[in-house]
């Protein structure tokens, strides 16, 4: 039937729903999903384009913060890259459509949640850890919906608080869900468990204005501190360690922190966390101070929640400038975002790997611990 006349797309989008668009007749995917090696060879170049559209022409720096968008300063790619890179991404569209590849990725992340489950099952509480007043935080997992057969986001509706019933309750809830990745939002609400859109992104400044969230969002922003992300492709454990040292050291320089107050994290990747839960907005600038109070009076608007959230991201894009300008490399966004998720130390990163605080000297020579499978 396909051959003959136009028929609904058969991409599966990455929510699970089926694309609603129709493809062409001669093929089974539409032009967002032409991705397959068959459309490559009938027109290379508009694969191409379609390639592009979808993932921006640029050779990003592992620590570019504008990879989803085209307006960094890194620079373009050649033709015969894009031509590459599409090639070699039809293929594996290609193979991602066979019925071998879908039993295989279904096998192993079956296998996988059994290991994960099998790990949770011997942890102990004293091996739980939980973040500074994890009750205002929300808390997200990744597992494998098997009825759905794919990997699914889901939240956490349990407050967990930072003591021991608190810590059973998490062990509890790892239990029985075997999560393969465990995140906690960077940012304090009142009510985690219903945050609301993103009134510092462009889709959220919509969501905002269509349901006229403005006079109406009860939902308090009570913080963020202050999150470094040292995550990207370096060529060794060295790379991430020294250049987590960096960032230490420009903490140290700044506020006048000391190694003790900071928390260390080592990811389970490639990659380390520093974390400053005592940062908080009297450690910013004398004129970012006077906003915040302006804030609590209500002198800058109606919505506090949502100029906090506003100030604390303009505070955190300067601290990244600073970085930019000394050369340190982090992933920017986790930083400054009021929305961001990061990994809990404790749990199991997805390679493998347990993540976990570590200390300043283990940085020297740095070993990570072997993985689980």
């Amino acid at each position: 039937m396909w051959i003959e006349r136009n028929t609904k797309c058969t991409a599966v989008k990455k929510d699970g729903h089926r694309c609603k668009l129709h493809a062409p007749k001669g093929d089974i995917r539409c032009e967002h999903h032409s991705f397959g090696i068959m459309s490559f060879l009938r027109n290379p170049f508009l694969a191409m384009g379609t390639y592009t559209a979808e993932y921006f022409p640029k050779n990003h720096h592992p620590a570019c913060d504008r990879t989803g968008q085209n307006d960094c300063d890194c620079p373009d790619k050649t033709t015969g890259e894009l031509l590459l890179e599409t090639f070699n991404r039809a293929l594996q569209a290609s193979l991602e459509d066979t019925p071998e590849y879908k039993a295989e990725f279904r096998a192993r992340h079956e296998l996988i949640t059994t290991i994960v489950g099998m790990t949770y099952d011997d942890m102990t509480v004293s091996q739980m850890w939980l973040p500074p007043d994890s009750h205002w935080r929300q808390f997200r997992f990744q597992v494998w919906d098997k009825s759905a057969k794919r990997l699914v986001w889901i939240k956490c509706f349990d407050n967990f608080r930072n003591n021991d019933h608190g810590k059973a309750a998490l062990l509890r809830r790892l239990r029985e869900s075997k999560p393969i990745k465990v995140f906690y939002m960077t940012s304090k609400f009142l009510n985690p468990r219903n945050i609301g859109p993103d009134p510092t992104s462009k889709m959220g400044g919509k969501k905002f204005k269509k349901k006229n969230l403005m006079r109406h969002y009860n939902n308090n922003f009570l913080g963020q501190e202050l999150y470094f992300d040292v995550d990207f492709k370096m060529d060794s454990f060295d790379d991430s360690a020294q250049m987590t040292k960096r960032v230490i050291d420009w903490l140290t320089r700044k506020f006048g922190v000391t190694i003790e107050d900071l928390t260390i994290v080592f990811s389970g990747g490639k990659g380390f966390h520093v974390i400053w839960y005592g940062w908080d907005i009297s450690h910013a600038e004398p004129h970012h101070q006077q906003t915040y109070q302006n804030i609590l009076t209500g002198k800058a608007g109606k919505v506090p929640s949502v100029y906090l959230q506003r100030l604390h991201k303009k505070i955190k894009t300067e601290y990244i400038e600073e970085l930019k300008s000394e050369g340190i490399l982090v992933d920017y966004e986790v930083t400054r975002d009021p929305r961001r998720i990061i990994r809990l130390p404790g749990s199991i990163h997805h390679k493998g790997r347990l993540c976990r605080i570590i200390s300043y000297e283990e940085l020297d020579n740095f070993m990570p611990p072997d993985p689980i499978w």
